[in-house]
């Protein structure tokens, strides 16, 4: 059952147009329909005749089809404004997003894993032997994250711990017998330890990790000998702290898993398949649903690239953020508007990036709402005497604002790890492929 009107079949139609050519067209339909654009339609045709027919296809075969074609544009182009208007107008408030990163992740390893089946092919050889030192340097590289991944979770299940281990450590103060729960926590956190040193080998920095991995074994022999040897409460207090002290540890982790994902070289990958997709494309029958697939496959590879990198470089940012209002808070916590809270100098330079920072990212709530608290706070400057309501005032309008950037920090922080576990399921079949394909 047809979903849109002519007026808004006609609308679409021009706005595909208007962002892409036949080229960029066959690639949203490989990937959001996997099938070929020559399949719908006949491409010997207008632009814009190719377009409308598109359009009027999927709407044809309802909402379902017309919401595949429509997130395959959207992924595409997530950032143009006039689609993503038309979207929001037309459907539901959020039912057209881009395809998940983890779709597409599976895409490019069905799109791999099809290649392993053709390696007998000329191209597949060739390509693969051209692009081997790549191949290789992406499933190292893909190995680090895989590591620091890890690394990441362990802190974090140590972090989801650490309330119930202080709370059983206050009161092993004055009860003896509390102590003994301390060692059923060890023997859980003991082999969060043992895997942290495992995925340490054979890191770049692997003497950072080891060095809070000794000390992670250490809190963790202190915890196993509580139930037979008593604690003084000093003791207890310090093993707590240690504790939370392995905790400083996640944000230098973050960044060396983010400087991971940032250096595997997609540019050269992208190309690869690229070559081989078109080969396959251009050299098979336009009926044959195998091909179709895996060159929609393949090109997924080549929208998870700018994804990844946008979203390093917002961790990067928002690490920047995080660490200036930190600062902050910190060094003038008895002072009160932009210009107490930070050097004359610094303030204009950190508005200016941060309002930079939002502005890259217009259509989003988020962008909107902390430019809000930011200019919130901004306004609550005090007077030369400011009165007790104005000092409350301005040191809450500077507390929402650095909360609401620490939430918009781990928002980012989880994206980025998300995408990383993701990413780290390329190996296997990226080491199948070369396994495949003699030197």
């Amino acid at each position: 059952m047809p979903v849109l009107s002519g007026t808004q079949i006609e609308m679409l139609a021009k706005l595909l147009v208007a962002g892409f050519d036949k080229v960029g067209l066959r690639r949203v339909v490989q990937l959001s329909l996997e099938t070929r654009l020559d399949a719908i339609v006949n491409e010997d045709q207008r632009l814009e005749d190719v377009a409308f027919e598109l359009v009027n296809w999927a709407d044809k075969r309802g909402r379902s089809a017309l919401t595949k074609l429509l997130q395959g544009v959207v992924t595409v182009r997530p950032d143009d404004a006039a689609i993503r208007a038309f979207c929001d107008d037309a459907f539901r408030p959020d039912e057209i997003r881009p395809l998940d990163s983890g779709v597409l992740v599976d895409r490019v390893n069905r799109g791999i894993e099809a290649l392993v089946a053709l390696k007998d092919l000329p191209i597949v050889q060739q390509t693969v032997g051209q692009f081997r030192a790549d191949f290789e340097a992406a499933s190292k590289q893909i190995q680090i994250l895989k590591k620091y991944k890890s690394l990441h979770d362990g802190l974090h299940r140590l972090q989801l711990k650490i309330g119930t281990i202080e709370e059983e450590v206050e009161a092993a103060k004055t009860d003896k017998r509390a102590a003994r729960s301390l060692t059923l926590h060890a023997i859980e956190l003991a082999p969060l330890a043992k895997k942290a040193r495992l995925q340490a080998q054979g890191l770049p920095g692997a003497q950072n990790e080891i060095g809070w991995i000794n000390d992670f074994d250490d809190h963790i022999t202190t915890m196993n000998r509580a139930s037979a040897q008593p604690m003084s409460s000093d003791d207890l207090e310090a093993l707590v702290i240690g504790l939370n002290q392995l905790l400083q540890e996640g944000p230098r982790i973050n960044s060396a898993l983010a400087n991971a994902a940032s250096t595997i070289p997609f540019d050269n990958l992208v190309q690869a398949m690229t070559k081989m997709a078109k080969h396959i494309q251009d050299t098979a029958d336009p009926k044959d649903a195998t091909s179709q697939q895996i060159t929609g496959d393949l090109t997924a590879l080549s929208l998870l690239q700018p994804h990844l990198v946008e979203l390093v470089d917002q961790h990067f940012e928002w690490q920047w953020v995080d660490k200036e209002l930190a600062g902050a808070a910190k060094l003038f916590y008895d002072k009160h508007g932009p210009m107490g809270k930070m050097p004359k100098k610094k303030w204009p330079q950190f508005r200016a990036r941060f309002i930079q920072l939002c502005d890259k990212h217009p259509q989003d709530v988020w962008s909107r709402e902390l430019k809000d608290r930011l200019l919130l706070w901004e306004h609550s400057t005090l007077s030369p005497s400011p009165t007790t309501d104005e000092i409350d005032a301005s040191g809450s309008a500077f507390d929402e604002f650095h909360s609401a950037c620490e939430m918009r920090f781990f928002e980012v922080d989880d994206e980025l790890n998300a995408l990383s576990g993701r990413l780290t399921e390329l190996a296997m079949p990226l080491n199948s492929l070369m396994s495949v394909i003699k030197r």
